[in-house]
């Protein structure tokens, strides 16, 4: 069986789904990001040229959620 570049990213996301959500339960949905253009523009260090593609994005709204 060929697994193509999209069907590895779906395997990747379908086994870390139960973290997702727990983070969406603590940070809300709308503050948990999974696509690939937050993920992308949050995967740098803006001061160094390095990319690191994150498998997610959080963005709290609250230092309690932080902590």
């Amino acid at each position: 069986m060929i697994q193509t570049k999209e069907m590895e990213v779906q395997s990747k996301v379908t086994g870390i789904e139960p973290v997702i959500e727990t983070f969406r339960k603590i940070a809300g949905s709308e503050n948990v990001f999974v696509d690939e253009e937050h993920r992308t523009e949050y995967g740098d260090d803006k001061t160094e040229d390095y990319q690191f593609m994150p498998d997610l994005v959080i963005k709290p709204g609250t230092t309690q959620e932080v902590s």
